[in-house]
C-alpha cells in the first residue's frame, strides 16, 4: 500500500510504545504541522480584520432586534464575511487534506485492533454464496493448527474455524466445492496485523474474515476509546493550544 511505503518508517518506531503514547505523539506532531500549515498559508491580518467585523456586526444585530430590515441586511454582511473567511481558511485545508488521509489510513492499518499472538486460539469465519454449498473446508499450512475440523457447516451462509500457531506469517486456504481462496494471517507478538477482512469477486466464497479483537487506546470508566476518538479528542486540544500559543485566528 502506498500509505505504508510513505509513513511506515516514519511511525513504525512508535508502535514500541504503548498505543495511547504513540497516538499522543502523532496527534501533537500533525497538530502543530497543521497549525504551521495555517499560520504560513493564511493572512493573518486579513483574517483578524474579518473576526473583528464579524464581532461587531454581532453586536450591532443584538442592537438591532426591533428593526427587522436592518437586521436583514446585517445577516446578509455578516454571511459575505463569513464566506471570505472560510475561503481564506479553505488553501491550508487542502494542503494538509491528503497527508491527513494517508496518515489516517496508517493507524487504521496499525492501531484498530489487537494482534494475533502466538499459540492465541482465534476464529476465522468465511462467508458463501448458494445455498448448495453445504460444507466448506479449511486447509492450513504448517505452524497453524485446527482446534475445529477442518470441514465446517455453513449455517446461514456462514463457516468457522477456530485455529493457533506460532509466530509468523500463514497462508489459509479455504475451500468450497471446487473453488479455493487464500487469505493472509500473521501471528505476532508486536503491535502487527493483516487486513482481517478478505473479499472475493466472482466467487461462492464471498469473504473470509479473521475476527481481531478491537484495540482500545484509551479507557474512561466504562467508556473504551479507540484511536479515531482518541485523536479527535487530543487533536482538538493540541490545536487549541497551539493556536493560542501562535495567536493564530
Amino acid at each position: 500500500m502506498v500509505f505504508e511505503s510513505v509513513v511506515d518508517p516514519v511511525f513504525r518506531p512508535l508502535l514500541g510504545l504503548h498505543p495511547f503514547w504513540a497516538v499522543l505523539i502523532i496527534s501533537l506532531v500533525l497538530a502543530l504541522l497543521t497549525t504551521l500549515i495555517y499560520k504560513w498559508f493564511t493572512d493573518q491580518e486579513k483574517m483578524r480584520g474579518l473576526k473583528a467585523e464579524l464581532k461587531g456586526l454581532q453586536q450591532k444585530m443584538k442592537e438591532q432586534k426591533e428593526h427587522p430590515e436592518q437586521m436583514l441586511s446585517m445577516q446578509k454582511e455578516a454571511m459575505q464575511k463569513n464566506l471570505e473567511y472560510m475561503k481564506h481558511s479553505f488553501k491550508p485545508m487542502l494542503i494538509t487534506f491528503l497527508p491527513l488521509i494517508i496518515i489516517f489510513g496508517w493507524l487504521n492499518a496499525t492501531l484498530a485492533f489487537q494482534p494475533l499472538l502466538p499459540n492465541q486460539e482465534f476464529e476465522v469465519q468465511a462467508e458463501v454464496y448458494g445455498s448448495a454449498i453445504g460444507k466448506v473446508e479449511m486447509i492450513v499450512p504448517e505452524g497453524l493448527q485446527l482446534v475445529s475440523e477442518p470441514i465446517a457447516n455453513v449455517q446461514n451462509g456462514k463457516a468457522s474455524w477456530l485455529l493457533k500457531g506460532e509466530e509468523g506469517e500463514y497462508l489459509l486456504q479455504v475451500k468450497a466445492g471446487n473453488e479455493v481462496q487464500v487469505k493472509k494471517v500473521l501471528i505476532t507478538s508486536q503491535q502487527r496485523y493483516e487486513k482481517p477482512v478478505q473479499e472475493y469477486k466472482e466467487s461462492s466464497i464471498r469473504k473470509l474474515t479473521v475476527q481481531h479483537q478491537k484495540l482500545t487506546i484509551l479507557r474512561i470508566g466504562s467508556w473504551q476509546m479507540g484511536w479515531l476518538i482518541t485523536y479527535i479528542i487530543l487533536s482538538i486540544v493540541f490545536t487549541t493550544v497551539l493556536r493560542k500559543l501562535f495567536k493564530l485566528h
